[in-house]
């Protein structure tokens, strides 16, 4: 993983876990404000002002998500670096070997089939 990504994703995480826990809602009409949820107090909320109800939406929306991105970008990060060009020259040679129909010159749908459950499987070893 790059070290640009790595220090984003710390600084993300930083600001995160800093931040009020959330869920949070948005709320208003006229001047919209976003409250972590549940509130008992609506001085913990941010008055937006001019903010629309979907920047508000958006914001409470974020403080879930964001969180959630970040595991889930780190996972899929690890899991790239894990899977080596080496795994995956094993699984094709294992693969059965593929059919083409003699008159689109197309790999069959079975062979199709086939081939990504070959590479399903070596996703999962």
């Amino acid at each position: 993983m790059s070290i640009f990504i790595e220090s984003r994703l710390d600084e993300v995480e930083k600001i995160s876990a800093a931040a009020t826990p959330g869920p949070w809602v948005a709320l208003g009409e006229d001047i919209a404000q976003v409250l972590p949820q549940p509130y008992e107090n609506p001085e913990l909320g941010a008055k937006l002002g001019e903010a629309s109800e979907s920047d508000a939406a958006f914001i409470a929306m974020a403080r879930t998500a964001v969180p959630e991105l970040v595991i889930a970008l780190r996972s899929a990060l690890v899991f790239k670096e894990s899977f080596t060009e080496s795994k995956l020259a094993v699984v094709l040679a294992s693969a059965p070997r593929p059919e083409f129909d003699s008159a689109t010159g197309e790999m069959t749908q079975e062979s199709s089939v086939l081939m990504a459950q070959s590479i399903l499987k070596a996703l999962t070893l």
